[in-house]
């Protein structure tokens, strides 16, 4: 074994540790290799606090061109990679990229793994695979697969999974038995795309007894009923809901920390609003009203608020002459939020809790030069506007200079790219 194999070998041994990285990136350094200095500066960056004055310098090293490793030395068939700490933690993939991935795995320390399954004729490459120490791994399947008969093939990798995200078009029981007996370490399970049935919520507790978080996606209320007594779940997300009486709201949703609902007209969100008894996070998509909007802002303990569509600025005027306000750090409103509601809501002594803010999709020069002289936002850790199209360059100038890095302008890419 060569002295790098060695070394590469001390951080696959314990991925957690900075010292084996830093131990390298010396080695690399007195050789001339650049990478020896980014892997330092990727490694400080994860643990600078942002608002620290050397975050923005410390990301640029560490994001700098030089990429963790060749980018031509990932996996054949590896359609983006995301650094972390000086190497690439994160892998997309395309089944077709699996028998390359095998090598990869013992050399590099991969935490998470997305993986796309379109083809059928490529199902034999997941009974061959497996994941070594990789900890994350999310399936996306095309539509055009039997989704249950494919997952159960996937099912030989996850002896060492613990989070694992599932997003297809319906699983059922049989396929979500044989995922779980699988997957002894599972943790956590996130299943977008419906299917589950009255009988999925047993298997769960039965067949995964350590798991910490659950999360469904894309669900109706009939869909979720059946999961109402799991210890587990706290966080469910319901697609284009209708009415229930309030039994069944308060048994589903009173014990839950987090809810996104998506297409709850008004009258069933405020129903649910006052169900959540320990809820901290809420979000409400399509469909929602200024009285929806203005129901949310009556939950005492809520700390993150997300409205995607609907409410406007009667919704978002109740927000702010609720108490509920004074609580948020996560606020993201995406619909009809004027300069005007902006104005609002920046001067407002209370925004000074806010550690996350999105805005989007009516602001102008105006919004943006607001939002850069409010002295209530000092402590704001991301600042997102992506989407507002009538932002100008002088606007995006003005909002770099007082957030620096802090913010996502328009037709600007995070700052953590996928490579």
């Amino acid at each position: 074994m060569t002295v790098e194999a060695e070394l590469l070998a001390a951080i696959l041994a314990d991925p957690d540790d900075d010292a084996p990285r830093l131990v390298y990136a010396d080695w690399l350094s007195e050789r001339g290799d650049p990478r020896g200095a980014q892997i330092v500066a990727a490694c400080e960056l994860a643990r600078m606090d942002r608002r620290d004055p050397r975050y923005r310098a410390t990301a640029a090293q560490a994001h700098a061109d030089t990429p963790p490793i060749p980018v031509d030395a990932l996996p054949r068939g590896a359609t983006a990679a995301r650094p972390r700490r000086g190497f690439y933690t994160e892998l997309q993939l395309d089944i077709e990229a699996l028998p390359a991935l095998r090598g990869y795995l013992d050399r590099q320390p991969v935490e998470r793994i997305v993986l796309s399954i379109g083809h059928k004729t490529q199902l034999r490459e997941l009974r061959r695979t497996t994941l070594g120490r990789v900890r994350e791994l999310a399936l996306k399947l095309s539509f055009l697969l039997e989704p249950s008969r494919t997952l159960e093939r996937c099912a030989p990798m996850l002896s060492e999974i613990r989070t694992l995200e599932i997003d297809a078009p319906g699983i059922d029981d049989r396929a979500l038995a044989t995922l779980l007996a699988h997957a002894p370490e599972l943790r956590a399970l996130v299943i977008r795309g419906g299917g589950a049935t009255g009988r999925s919520a047993r298997t769960i507790v039965d067949g995964a007894p350590n798991l910490e978080r659950l999360e469904l996606r894309g669900y109706t209320l009939d869909q979720l009923a059946p999961f109402a007594e799991l210890p587990h779940r706290r966080d469910l997300t319901a697609s284009y809901v209708r009415g229930h009486d309030a039994r069944e709201l308060d048994a589903l949703f009173g014990p839950l920390d987090r809810i996104a609902l998506i297409g709850a007209r008004d009258p069933l969100a405020e129903r649910i609003a006052a169900a959540a008894r320990s809820l901290t996070s809420l979000r409400l998509a399509h469909d929602v009203g200024d009285r929806g909007l203005a129901a949310a802002a009556r939950i005492a303990g809520l700390r993150a608020l997300a409205i995607d569509g609907g409410a406007g600025a009667p919704g978002g005027a109740a927000l702010l002459d609720s108490a509920t306000f004074a609580n948020l750090y996560d606020l993201a409103l995406d619909s009809r939020i004027d300069d005007a509601l902006t104005e609002q809501l920046v001067t407002d002594p209370r925004a000074a809790g806010l550690r996350t803010l999105r805005l989007s999709s009516a602001l102008t020069d105006r919004g943006a030069r607001v939002l850069a002289e409010s002295p209530y936002l000092d402590d704001l850790e991301e600042l997102h506007v992506r989407y507002n199209a009538l932002i100008t360059p002088a606007g995006c100038a003005a909002l770099t200079a007082r957030f620096g890095d802090r913010v996502h302008l328009p037709l600007v890419e995070p700052r953590t790219e996928m490579y």
